[in-house]
């Protein structure tokens, strides 16, 4: 049974996690206040490391959640991107355990210092933010609009993942078919609008089933300039993560290591 002494301490433990707040600098350049990490967000992470997706789904829809429950306010029509959820890992990993990784392998150590990285992040947004803002392509007489995948978009995939049947990716022909459906999953989180004569669609009107099936209708010529952009800005990311030619896993080992 709860007792008056042990409810007061819950209460107090309550007020003290929300009134221990940090600051951190997100994709858009403007500060924001977040929570720190309890002792239940770091089981949730380290647990999505049995997760056998080949997309992390379950990482990164943990991540999102944990975003959306730390953020101490949110902006009306404030629209966080994957990117944000990056610098908040990161940033959530320096805070709650240390700003330095060591990760062993059977050749050698490496050490990997956030501080570092997020600061090249940081630098590679300030200096090159051409790779961030959204951007629009035209072909065959459509306009395609696309932008880094939004954190509400992300998680309704996974909503709907996850509503499926798990995976067996020791299947070869499963395997093969989950590589075909990342793909198109990526485009479709990436873009946001198709217009044609004028029409316009919202594809985050619709569910995500239908905003797949819409893009699988696009022309590739099309699609290739969406591809493009996603491999630019992924690539960009990639670089600041890679310390003497290795890169550091963003996954829930991230909070397993010491």
């Amino acid at each position: 049974m709860e007792t008056t002494q042990t409810k007061s301490v819950i209460e107090l433990l309550a007020e003290l996690t929300n009134n221990q707040t940090y600051d951190l600098t997100l994709s858009d350049g403007k500060s924001y206040k977040f929570k720190h990490l309890n002792a239940n967000h770091l089981k949730e992470l380290i647990e999505t490391v049995v997760d056998t997706s080949l997309t992390q789904n379950t990482f990164n829809d943990t991540c999102n959640r944990i975003f959306t429950e730390c953020l101490v306010v949110t902006p009306e029509q404030a629209t966080f991107n994957v990117l944000d959820r990056l610098l908040f890992v990161i940033e959530s990993r320096i805070q709650s355990i240390s700003p330095i990784v060591t990760v062993k392998d059977s050749n050698q150590t490496h050490t990997f210092d956030l501080l570092q990285i997020k600061e090249n992040i940081v630098s590679t947004i300030k200096q090159a933010p051409e790779l961030f803002i959204e951007k629009q392509y035209t072909g065959n007489g459509i306009e395609i609009v696309c932008s880094l995948p939004t954190l509400t978009i992300d998680s309704q995939l996974n909503d709907d993942l996850e509503k499926q049947n798990k995976l067996d990716i020791t299947n070869e022909e499963t395997v093969r078919k989950l590589l075909g459906d990342a793909f198109i999953n990526e485009l479709a989180k990436s873009i946001r609008s198709i217009t044609i004569q004028d029409n316009k669609l919202d594809l985050s009107t619709l569910s995500f089933n239908e905003r797949v099936k819409t893009v699988e209708m696009l022309p590739a010529s099309l699609i290739n300039n969406v591809v493009s952009y996603i491999e630019a800005y992924k690539n960009s990311v990639e670089t600041c993560l890679r310390v003497d030619g290795t890169s550091l896993t963003i996954d829930g080992s991230l909070f397993s290591i010491r």
